[in-house]
């Protein structure tokens, strides 16, 4: 087993061009206003999110009512997390440069600068997906308490900062596995200690969220998946009894939208398809039969969303396989940018996932740079298609996880350099 020293020197050479980096992000201009429309619902503790970013903009108003001061911790904290992941690489390869080559595109990367500008969680998701990279790394290396903890409490805290952070509940399935097989270690013990920590710190924000909203967390993801499920390639028999106050509003999803279905779905090609979709979907989503989903919603005593959601489900239970169809057209559209840049990444990170995959169902045995990027591509798939699924997520999704695409691409090769010309040594 590799063992490495941590000098001073391998410290400071790892921590100067993060906090270098920070200290450029700290004072630039602002090129873009530091309050998101989304950023009042967060300030404001709305029920639609979590109660992570909400909580700690509360802690920094009782320390500073700036909100510069907000914008400073959160390049900080990305500063700290590029640290520690650039000293973790050090740590499993015994290279101050393997190190330096993860962490500078990563640090130099200006598509996510201004994510770091804004009021939004957007920017801690991001830092804590790093740290649980970076604790990944460590654990992978030592099996110690220590890594295990943090690496379950940064998949908690994503979890409880975005609501897809829900997709890394994968990585506490696929991460001990290779954490045990490196450290000859029981697979139960790399995996209780991370799972039992993020339950317990989703389970205090799920009581919490409770409590405060007393018992309502309204469904943001449910409109997406209402309008999802209406737009469909299919055409369907009403579940409910004829009284049934659905039983009408399904009938105008059959007749009303007839024609906007067959629009969408006989689209010559994918980029047309998905133009008119999103069209559709922006023009509907919060509009179709919203005086009719509030009566039946009175009636039957639920949320408007509640009943999109009942809705959404009778639908897609009939014809599973068109709710597929139209997910993955979401799925897909997530990576639609620039066919010619996104396209080449999408494939990288599907091979990188299909063959981690059936290297670990081998028991196969993985370098820390093969782990680092079979552990990344498998964050970047997992994130893409629930927000493909809820359509709860950033915009440019691919963008703001281009610094995990960096970290996949950089990995392979470094794993194939760390395989064939260069083999760690072993003490």
């Amino acid at each position: 087993m590799l063992r490495v020293r941590l000098t001073k020197r391998a410290i400071f050479i790892h921590s100067l061009l993060p906090f270098l980096v920070a200290a450029y992000l700290t004072w630039m201009p602002l090129f873009s206003p530091i309050l998101a429309p989304e950023s009042d619902g967060y300030l404001n503790f709305s029920s639609f999110y979590p109660l992570g970013y909400p909580v700690f903009l509360v802690l920094m108003k009782t320390f500073s009512g700036d909100n510069f001061a907000i914008i400073t911790t959160q390049v900080w904290l990305f500063a700290l997390a590029v640290f520690y992941l650039s000293l973790s690489v050090r740590k499993n390869t015994d290279s101050n440069f393997l190190g330096i080559i993860i962490s500078l595109p990563v640090l130099l990367n200006p598509l996510v600068w201004d994510v770091h500008h804004t009021i939004l969680p957007h920017s801690f998701f991001l830092s804590f997906s790093l740290f649980a990279l970076a604790f990944f790394l460590s654990a992978f290396g030592r099996a110690w308490f220590f890594n295990l903890f943090a690496f379950g409490l940064c998949i908690g805290l994503c979890v409880i900062l975005e609501s897809f952070g829900w997709a890394y509940l994968i990585l506490l399935v696929i991460a001990p596995s290779l954490i045990a097989r490196k450290n000859n270690c029981s697979v139960i013990k790399a995996f209780i200690l991370p799972f039992i920590v993020c339950a317990i710190l989703v389970g205090l924000e799920t009581a919490t969220h409770h409590g405060v909203h007393e018992g309502q967390r309204d469904k943001l993801h449910a409109p997406h998946v209402f309008v999802s499920a209406i737009l469909m390639e299919t055409d369907q028999q009403s579940p409910y009894a004829e009284k049934d106050p659905r039983t009408r509003i399904w009938t105008m999803i059959e007749t009303d939208l007839a024609q906007v279905r067959s629009d969408i779905w006989q689209s010559p090609d994918f980029s047309s398809r998905i133009e008119k979709l999103k069209t559709y979907e922006q023009g509907l989503r919060d509009t179709f039969a919203s005086r009719e989903l509030n009566g039946a919603a009175a009636l039957l005593i639920k949320t408007p969303n509640e009943l999109r959601m009942d809705i959404a489900s009778a639908r897609i239970v009939q014809d599973p396989l068109a709710f597929f169809y139209i997910t993955f057209d979401h799925y897909r559209a997530l990576w639609h940018g620039d066919p010619m840049i996104t396209y080449p990444l999408w494939a990288m990170t599907i091979l990188c996932v299909v063959i981690g995959l059936w290297f670990w169902l081998l028991r196969a045995r993985f370098n820390a740079m093969f782990a680092l990027a079979f552990v990344s591509a498998l964050a970047i798939e997992a994130q893409t298609l629930w927000i493909a699924h809820v359509g709860v997520g950033p915009a440019d999704i691919v963008s703001v996880l281009s610094p995990l695409l960096s970290i996949c691409f950089l990995s392979i090769i470094l794993g194939f350099y760390i395989a064939f010309v260069s083999p760690l040594r072993n003490d």
